[in-house]
This record gives C-alpha cells, structure tokens and sequence, in this order.
C-alpha cells in the first residue's frame, strides 16, 4: 500500500508540474495565510480534466478504506475542497457535507443513480450535448452548486470549473479550474430564482468569453427540487466525519472545520488534503499546541492529518523532469524550509 501511494504522488506531481499547476514566479503571491511567497500550488487545475479528477479521488478512497476509517459523511472545505470531496463521496456511495457561511447543508448520496428529477434533467443533458457533439467542461457559480456539477461531469467524463469573486489572494482569479481558450462549456445554476437566471447567465457568460470560452448550454436547477438540505448541529451528534481539502498549508481552514464540526457534536478525527507543504505550523494546529486561523480557538483533540502528495516528492519530480533550474528549486526549497520561522514573525507582527 506504501508503494501505491508514493507512485500516486509521482502520478500527481508529473500532472501538476505538467499542466503548470505548481508554479514559480519572481513576484512573490500572497497566500490565504497573508504570507508573501514566490511558489504557488493550484490544485483546483486538477479539476480541469476527468482523469486527474478522478485518480486524485481514488487515491483519498484507497487512504480511507486503508485505515479502516468508518465514514458517515464527508466534508469538503469552501471552496476547493468540495470538488474532491463530491467526487470521494460518489465512489464510497457516502452523503456529502458542505459548511457554507456557517451552516451545513447535506447532499443525497448519488444524484445521478437514483430515478429522481435531476436523472431527467441529466438525460436531458445528455441529449442536448450529444446533438451539439461537444468537447466541453461544466462550469457552476457556486458553493452549493459544485456537488451537482461535479457529479454531472464526473458522469459525463468532462471537465469542471466553477466561478467566484476574485481572491485577493493566489492568481486573484475568477474561474476555478483549468479551462482553455476555445472550450465549449456547459453552465450550471442551481441556489438562485427562475427570474434571476438570465442576470446572472449574461453575468457569467461574459467572464467565460472573456477567458475565450463558448457557452453552448445554460442547464438551471430549481432551488426548491434540489437534494441537499440545511442539515441542524444536532442531527450531526455522534456522525463520523471526514475533512477533505485541496491543500494544506497552515491547516487553519481545515482545523477550523474540525471544530466546527466537534462543538456541533460530529466524530471528526481524520483530515485528507491532495498537497502538503510539510509545515510544522500544520502540525501545530492539529495538535491543540496554536490557535486556529487566528481565531482564538484550539482543537479539542489532536487529528490525523494525511495527504497525496508530500512536497519532497514534487521537488524530486521537479529535478528529474527539469521543470526548473537549479537555482529557481533551491529557492524553493529554502522557502520552505524558512516558512515557519517567518510565519511565527508574520503573526507576531499581524497582532501588533
């Protein structure tokens, strides 16, 4: 099982080096964490093509059933967890749970195998795609609406992206995921009223073009006839729970899933994410030994943390296919290595 996974993280490392999801730049990009940092990882480009999507969601699959861990439900973080998640929680026929703005919504175990509403509206897909004969991506605009698109992709073989507000953090993006000029696309809605559906079709048709992709298909979803509900604290008592990122880095968004799921009474032990930079700061936060994101709360009990892909190995992947210059992986690696240090100073100096 070991020899598995390290070949796993090679697979996934030659494939984010390849579609130039980790890269190196001489202006420095700025974290979530606030830090100032010349190396980047984008995972959500992992979502870009069927086939990287779904080995990635295999290889959480195998960790999970090798540890024999028992799943209720399956958390992804917001937002670049909930792509993954769906995906891991698809294979394992388990329900997905979403944390948005502070409460959780729980989605139906497979959208798609049941003979429900959203299998016609997915037939109805089907025959419209077929028509067009089209080489597409689905793309949705929002948190709850990432289950049901990357359900749909996942059945159809496709690509996915989502859109959001632009981060003031990262590449500062507006879609999520690795579309390519020329891309036809397939548009989902689903959280919004039938008479905001143009508004916000001409909205987000426009950043689509923009990036120089074709909307063949507008595919909107009753808010009211979804299958995902607000799920209440309570009915999370006792629920095994597992938290799926995309990437850890401090672990602060991650650790405060963890909590947020202990005070609403939840069993959450296990953390998976697809990258690790290999911070002590991460170990830290699992640990109960620092504060959570700054905001002042500690993990109950410590957490097992796993991941796909551990950052020697992208280094090691990254000398053997040349990917940069010795000097450019040496600076990277010396980054790293001086991380914790300089966000113990970062954060001494943010609350000053």
């Amino acid at each position: 099982m070991n020899r598995y996974f390290k070949n796993l993280a090679r697979v996934i490392a030659r494939t984010m080096l390849f579609i130039k999801a980790t890269t190196y730049r001489e202006e420095p990009y700025k974290w979530a964490s606030g830090m100032m940092m010349h190396i980047y990882n984008d995972n959500r480009m992992m979502l870009g093509l069927f086939s990287h999507r779904w080995r990635v969601a295999q290889g959480f699959v195998a960790k999970i059933r090798g540890l024999n861990i028992f799943v209720d439900y399956i958390l992804g973080t917001s937002m670049s967890g909930i792509a993954p998640a769906t995906s891991v929680a698809q294979i394992m026929k388990k329900q997905l749970l979403i944390n948005d703005g502070g409460k959780f919504y729980l989605y139906e175990e497979n959208l798609l195998d049941k003979k429900t509403l959203h299998f016609a509206w997915f037939k109805i897909l089907l025959k419209k795609t077929a028509e067009k004969k089209l080489d597409y991506a689905i793309v949705t605009t929002s948190p709850l609406a990432i289950p049901y698109g990357v359900q749909y992709a996942n059945k159809l073989k496709v690509g996915f992206a989502y859109i959001r507000n632009p981060k003031d953090h990262g590449k500062k993006q507006e879609i999520e995921g690795n579309l390519k000029p020329g891309m036809k696309v397939i548009l989902m809605f689903t959280g919004i009223r039938e008479e905001d559906v143009m508004s916000a079709h001409q909205t987000t048709k426009k950043i689509l073009e923009d990036k120089g992709c074709i909307v063949m298909v507008v595919h909107s979803i009753d808010f009211n006839k979804t299958f995902h509900r607000e799920i209440l604290p309570e009915e999370l008592k006792g629920q095994s729970t597992i938290v799926i990122e995309d990437l850890f880095s401090t672990g602060g968004s991650s650790a405060y899933e963890v909590y947020q799921l202990r005070q609403a009474g939840a069993t959450c032990n296990n953390c998976f994410s697809i990258f690790s930079y290999g911070f002590d700061v991460l170990r830290k936060q699992f640990s109960g030994e620092s504060e959570i994101g700054g905001k002042g709360v500690k993990l109950l009990a410590p957490c097992n943390i796993d991941t796909l892909l551990p950052f020697p190995i992208l280094c090691e992947e990254m000398e053997r296919l040349n990917f940069f210059t010795p000097q450019i992986r040496d600076s990277m690696k010396e980054e790293i290595n001086d991380f914790d240090e300089n966000y113990q100073k970062f954060i001494e100096v943010s609350k000053a």
